[in-house]
C-alpha cells in the first residue's frame, strides 16, 4: 500500500531557487516491524537468491574488523550482508533496467582504508 507524505510547510524552491533543476519524484521507504520473506521487498530481511548462485563476499586486501582491536581480516574472504530487497511490484516509480523485477542491495560488514 503506498503512503503519500503531506507537502512540505516551506515552498523549497521559492527558498533556494537554484535547487529546482534537481527536483525529481522520490520514493520515501517507510520500513515497518515485520516478518518479510524472500519474496518481499524488505529493508534487512532475507534476499531471493538463486540456490545454485554463490553467495557475494568481499575480499579487499584492506578491510578490517573494528570490533576485534582493527585487525586487518583481508584478503580473506567474508559474506555480504542483505541491505534492501525491492521488487518493482512494489516500487513502480523506480526505474528498472529491461529484464529485471528486483534491486538487492549488500555491504560488506568490515571496514575499508
Amino acid at each position: 500500500m503506498g503512503l503519500t507524505v503531506p507537502s512540505a510547510r516551506v515552498d523549497i524552491a521559492e527558498h533556494f531557487p537554484s535547487l529546482v533543476p534537481y527536483a525529481r519524484a522520490v520514493t520515501l521507504l517507510y520500513p515497518r516491524i515485520g516478518n518479510p520473506g524472500r519474496e518481499d521487498s524488505s529493508l534487512g530481511g532475507p534476499l531471493l537468491w538463486p540456490a545454485d548462485e554463490a553467495w557475494p563476499s568481499c575480499a579487499a586486501t584492506d578491510h578490517y574488523n573494528p570490533a576485534r582491536d582493527c585487525a586487518v581480516v583481508g584478503p580473506v574472504p567474508v559474506a555480504m550482508v542483505p541491505v534492501l530487497q525491492l521488487f518493482r511490484r512494489d516500487v513502480p516509480a523506480l526505474a528498472f533496467p529491461p529484464g529485471t523485477d528486483v534491486l538487492q542491495v549488500l555491504w560488506c560488514p568490515l571496514v575499508h582504508s
